[in-house]
């Protein structure tokens, strides 16, 4: 993935080692490319014969698109990522009739953050996405909810993932439509819709079988709505194993049991800002579910170290903590997680005020210096920037790091840790903050203090 054009032509220097590299790769993604890279970039796709992925996002035009996916050799076309895409995104099929060939095979869409003209409606056309499977309209604008209707009447059928967070049009009715259109679906997110109780109990009876919901920031729905749906989907389906009721207020300690007691194969469970969980919802899930890979607590303030070691006891295998502003957690959860996760990737302890040194020190002698590769202390104010280090030095995996906003490091420093270590390492958020403090200092230089 290249973060714009230039950066490919740097690496390759010249047509002839482009041409070749790309004759040899499955998966291609450019940030940011407008009518002017649109010529180039054919001329290297031309050669792209075992291209299954293309990646185009933040794209600028929708005619440089066109001629981009037009000019693919063959219909080996799998998945099409067009993620926040500036311009109004409206194909020009007249002028660009191999786009249909080309994506004939496309199984994967992805428009999220995405514009469309007043109705988008060459999305809406069976001709062209003819054995789509996955559709991503994430935050899409405009997505209307007769919009969504006519994508569930043309695709809902041979669908089988779906995703339409925070999307407008994201209805009762809309619902309803994917309910009982949507037979084949496994996978369904529809975060931040503000739904009906009635609409969402309608899923217990749906008949596909999800093996994945998003329900997050569906604020109003009650313990008793969760509880009958999660209920209904996860009876007699083994692969039900993913599900995120971030800012679902009603969920508590009863649902956490609930589930421990009646899914199997849960791996990935986000119960993020639900202020109501405790350690005790967290020990019927570690008693229960040992497949857990993935968990995200953050902003849940009853939890204590008491959880943490609890989890781990049971499973040593999770990939993902996420334990952001979890203010009972102190150094001795990350010893626990040092000394016994074996397994673990990405640790977030933003905001954790209690997390100090010592904490950093066990993760940097334990066993996740081998295998942790993505780490959030940002909004701390013990670290010190000489324990970072070391961190980063003992960690050898550690590809990502966020340390913004701690009081004992300053962004100087972090830039000399990046200037070090960016060979290996990105700073998360660090681009965006270094160009706001720049941009605050210009403005008040000259001002007398």
């Amino acid at each position: 993935f290249f973060r714009y054009l230039g950066a490919f032509n740097d690496l390759f220097g010249h047509h002839t080692s482009a041409t070749s590299v790309l004759s040899h790769m499955s998966s291609l993604g450019i940030q940011g490319v407008g009518e002017q890279d649109a010529t180039r970039l054919c001329e290297y796709l031309m050669h792209s014969s075992r291209l299954t992925s293309l990646v185009l996002r933040g794209c600028t035009s929708s005619i440089a698109a066109a001629r981009i996916v037009s000019c693919l050799p063959s219909s080996s076309l799998l998945k099409l990522d067009l993620y926040d895409f500036h311009d109004y995104l409206n194909f020009e099929f007249s002028q660009y009739p191999s786009v249909t060939s080309a994506l004939t095979h496309v199984l994967d869409l992805d428009l999220s953050f995405s514009n469309f003209d007043s109705h988008g409606d060459w999305i809406v056309d069976p001709v062209l996405f003819p054995q789509l499977q996955t559709l991503r309209l994430n935050q899409c604008f405009p997505a209307s909810e007769h919009f969504l209707l006519k994508v569930i009447q043309c695709y809902g059928p041979q669908l089988q993932h779906f995703e339409a967070n925070l999307c407008e049009g994201m209805t009762d009715n809309v619902l309803n439509s994917l309910l009982n259109q949507c037979v084949r679906l496994k996978h369904l997110e529809i975060a931040g819709s503000s739904l009906s109780s009635v609409a969402v109990r309608g899923m217990g009876s749906s008949p596909f079988q999800l093996q994945a919901l998003n329900l997050a920031s569906n604020w109003a729905l009650p313990f008793d709505v969760l509880r009958e749906i999660i209920g209904r989907i996860a009876e007699g389906e083994d692969e039900f194993s993913y599900l995120n009721v971030s800012r679902c207020y009603g969920t508590d300690d009863a649902l956490l049991i609930f589930l421990a007691e009646n899914v199997t194969g849960l791996t990935h469970l986000d119960v993020s800002y639900c202020f109501k969980v405790s350690d005790a919802g967290i020990l019927s899930l570690a008693l229960c579910q040992p497949s857990l890979k993935v968990l995200n607590v953050s902003y849940c303030p009853k939890l204590t170290d008491f959880a943490v070691e609890m989890l781990i006891s049971h499973n040593a295998f999770l990939l993902e903590l996420q334990l952001q502003s979890c203010l009972e957690i102190t150094d001795r959860a990350l010893i626990c997680l040092a000394e016994n996760c074996q397994s673990l990737r990405v640790l977030n302890v933003s905001g954790c005020v209690q997390v100090s040194d010592v904490g950093l020190w066990g993760l940097a002698a334990g066993a996740t210096k081998m295998t942790l590769n993505h780490f959030e202390i940002s909004d701390n104010s013990h670290i010190t920037m000489e324990t970072l280090e070391q961190l980063v030095l003992h960690c050898h995996a550690l590809h990502r790091l966020n340390a913004i906003h701690c009081a004992n490091i300053s962004l100087e420093a972090l830039t000399s840790l990046e200037e070090k270590y960016g060979f290996r390492l990105e700073l998360l958020e660090m681009r965006g903050y270094s160009q706001l403090v720049r941009a605050f200092e210009s403005s008040v230089e000259g001002i007398d203090t």
